[in-house]
């Protein structure tokens, strides 16, 4: 398959997870709380030119995207549980799952397979070598997905939470080595 085929493919993936929370969530009585969830709403879209970039700068055997799915789906896992123990303790709903029950949605399922799909590209993106100048593209667009990350944090919770800040800024210290110590 050309290049160019698997990149519009790609890129296409954020459209579908998209359309399928939008859909679950309107079944479900709570597109309001997806339309209310920015980062996921609105900035989630950063993804289309970074899934069409990545596919001409991975450089890395295939064995490594099958370890990736594995760690990220575990990874992603315990944090979908650690949010809905947080938005229970805030009584704060949100269209991924249900608080009072602490079962996940169905659009739920979609964000979490989402989740795993982008970390997989973007470990691999990571652990790639520096081999075209979209790389430094590609970084820009994850810097500018943790900035609006710290905003969703605060738009949805009051305040920026600690382990969103965390997971920000570990991204930050990550895409820096990237850039000056390792490529």
């Amino acid at each position: 398959m050309e290049k160019i085929y698997l990149a519009i493919l790609l890129a296409f993936i954020p459209f579908i997870n998209f359309f399928l929370k939008y859909l679950f969530s309107y079944r479900a009585g709570e597109l309001g709380l997806f339309k209310k969830h920015v980062i996921t709403y609105y900035f989630d879209w950063v993804f289309v030119p970074f899934n069409f970039l990545w596919v001409y700068t991975f450089n890395l055997p295939f064995i490594y995207l099958i370890c990736f799915a594995l760690l990220s789906l575990i990874f992603f896992s315990v944090l979908i549980f650690l949010w809905i123990d947080l938005h229970k303790k805030e009584n704060r709903p949100v269209y991924m799952f249900d608080i009072k029950s602490g079962k996940i949605r169905s659009a739920g399922l979609v964000e979490l397979f989402f989740f795993v799909f982008e970390a997989v590209l973007i470990f691999s993106f990571l652990f790639s070598s520096i081999v075209d100048t979209f790389v430094y593209f590609e970084i820009f667009i994850l810097f500018v997905f943790l900035l609006l990350s710290l905003f969703s944090s605060f738009r949805i919770h009051g305040k920026i939470n600690s382990f969103d800040l965390f997971i920000v800024i570990l991204g930050f210290l990550v895409l820096f080595g990237k850039m000056f110590f390792w490529g």
